[in-house]
């Protein structure tokens, strides 16, 4: 049939920008977007496809949409578009299914180049910083590694950027790529979607519907972009040195023309580009690092290692032999504390605190992002300065690198306020989970008092802390976790220990709590699993999921289980059963640390009949 004269010129064009505060004090904008999701996101049902999962206020869904991987509903933004391109119009006509009618275009925020990630882009960033020596235990608290979906896939696109800038094999920090590229298609189908149709007529142009709007943008872009770029900073943030996590632009923008009918559109050209701004120290441009500058880096990376294999040569030296019969079967353990403690030791003599710095951010003038950052510390510059932000990053980049006697032991990087009564004392500090398996702090800046470092802030419990604020032990001040840190961190990676850290003689102290059991709810040949959510975290161990096993006999012999993934779920639909039968259930709760998993006893028995 004839193609209609008039073809479609619908341009929406949308870039996201964010500004980000200081790690000190994180903005809680809603930004970040992770390019590494799944296309197979064109194959759920119409409701799951049309979820454009925005931030949240509602710290649980947050931390279970980490854990799960399953976004949670939330408020979704409309697709801006010009009226009266996308008014229905009863005048309009519909031309047949099979009849390319027209072209058009669609814009908004998204996606990747599959060649930037490369064959493994789960990997950590081992390229540069980390020379392949991360060993499994280091995967424990990586949070990029608990999301899913089109999160999943940004997060692993812009962590293979970082590394590619980092490693020195390209100096652009801006990707140019395709829409197809990114969904690994041309064509689009309302079929593929869950639609009736794609597209109409609307005076005489080939417009989109509403509908189909909202299910391409659910294909091509991440659920949740805060929760993408938040897990990029706690991850990366130490290696990645030359991002401005604050004050830059993350660039994330695509365009598509096509050209179609109401049940499929063909991608006829389009242009998909991401990026990540450099900080000034290393900046080129904007979106480019100067190369020369990566002398600095190498500097650091040399002065790093070296911290780490002179505490080494420490011990195969038998330097601390002479404690072995104090602390006897702990030895390990002493030895792990001596190591942290070594490098705090080092941290505080490499480089001073940046007063400076912190006033200037205090009053919103902040010009140099250097002094936020952990290469200050290593790079031989006596005149480079760090605030807190530099100290944490800085070690928790020798613990990265480091090899312990332990394999709980793990340091993150957290950030809040170090007084709730004063909204400028912005914070990072870092938390290390020791061999009893809970969490202490450690904050290598107020450790760092001039001339040598106080014990009063290394690896200390707080006593009646919550997952949100608490004391540190001696300490007046009450310290709280802000938005992105708790976005990220579970409850229980936030929770301290109640005393302050003894050497241990032993592999863990804590165990898993079994969950209180509902009465199951009878379906057809079905029935619904329910229990009470794990609340209270459980040292660092904390819950990943939970266990369902369902038998016809008492005795649960032959029983089957189901696995639910994520600590806040509550219920389980089994399905496929027997009708009108009684079947006994019982639930546990597990947890995964590296390779191993725990779990903890089956909670009591309850009897269900399906219809």
């Amino acid at each position: 049939m004839k193609k209609n004269s008039r073809f479609t010129a619908l341009i929406l064009s949308l870039m996201m920008v964010f500004s980000m505060m200081p790690a000190m004090a994180f903005a809680d904008d809603e930004a970040a977007a992770d390019p590494a999701a799944e296309v197979a996101v064109e194959e759920a049902s119409e409701a799951e496809a049309v979820d454009a999962v925005t931030e949240t206020e509602n710290a649980a869904a947050d931390i279970a949409e980490v854990q799960t991987g399953e976004p949670q509903e939330t408020a979704e933004d409309e697709l801006l578009v010009d009226e009266e391109l996308v008014a229905e119009d009863e005048e309009d006509a519909e031309l047949a299914e099979d009849e390319e009618y027209g072209e058009g275009e669609f814009s908004s925020e998204g996606t990747v180049d599959p060649d930037e990630i490369g064959a493994d882009p789960e990997k950590l960033m081992d390229e540069f910083f980390y020379d392949g020596t991360r060993s499994s235990k280091e995967l424990l608290s990586v949070k990029g590694e608990r999301l899913g979906g089109n999160n999943l896939k940004y997060y692993n696109m812009y962590k293979s950027l970082m590394n590619s800038v980092t490693a020195g094999s390209r100096t652009s920090t801006q990707v140019n790529t395709t829409v197809p590229n990114i969904i690994g298609k041309k064509k689009i189908t309302a079929k593929s979607l869950g639609l009736k149709k794609l597209a109409k007529v609307s005076g005489g142009k080939l417009v989109l519907t509403s509908a189909a709007q909202k299910k391409i943008k659910a294909l091509i872009e991440p659920e949740n972009w805060q929760l993408v770029f938040s897990s990029l900073l706690f991850d990366n943030a130490a290696a990645a040195y030359w991002v401005d996590w604050y004050s830059g632009n993350p660039l994330w923008q695509y365009n598509m023309s096509y050209k179609g009918n109401a049940k499929a559109i063909t991608i006829t050209s389009s242009y998909f580009i991401y990026g990540l701004p450099v900080m000034g120290p290393f900046q080129g441009s904007t979106y480019a690092v100067n190369s020369s500058r990566i002398s600095a880096a190498n500097t650091a990376k040399n002065t790093a290692a070296t911290i780490v294999s002179t505490f080494n040569n420490r011990i195969s030296s038998g330097y601390y032999e002479s404690d072995r019969s104090t602390y006897g079967n702990a030895f390990d353990a002493y030895l792990d504390r001596q190591r942290l403690h070594y490098y705090c030791e080092r941290i505080a003599s490499l480089t001073e605190y940046d007063s400076d710095a912190f006033e200037d951010w205090k009053a919103g003038s902040v010009s140099n992002r250097g002094p936020w950052e952990m290469i200050y510390v290593f790079d031989g510059n006596s005149s480079t300065k760090v605030v807190c932000e530099g100290y944490a990053k800085a070690f928790k980049y020798l613990c990265d690198l480091s090899t312990f006697r332990s394999n709980w032991i793990d340091c993150q990087i957290l950030s809040g306020l170090s007084d709730t009564t004063d909204s400028k004392s912005g914070h990072m500090w870092n938390v290390v989970r020791m061999n009893d398996g809970l969490n202490y702090l450690v904050d290598p800046t107020w450790m760092d008092n001039g001339t040598s470092v106080t014990d009063s802030w290394f690896l200390k419990g707080a006593a009646g802390g919550t997952a949100d604020s608490f004391k540190v032990n001696g300490d007046y001040r009450t310290r709280s976790y802000n938005a992105d840190t708790k976005r990220v961190f579970a409850p229980a990676e936030r929770l301290l220990a109640q005393s302050d850290y003894n050497v241990y003689n032993g592999s863990r102290a804590i165990s898993l709590a079994a969950p209180k059991i509902k009465k199951p709810k009878k379906g057809k040949k079905s029935f619904t699993a329910k229990w009470y959510p794990v609340t209270a975290p459980v040292g660092a161990l904390y819950v990943d999921g939970y266990q369902i096993q369902y038998s016809t006999k008492k005795s649960m012999k032959s029983a089957k289980t189901v696995t639910v993934k994520g600590y806040a779920q509550s219920s389980r639909v089994i399905k496929k059963l027997r009708k009108n039968k009684k079947y006994y259930v019982r639930i546990r709760t597990f947890a995964k640390v590296g390779k191993t998993t725990y779990y903890s006893a089956w909670s009591a028995k309850k009897k269900v009949k399906t219809k």
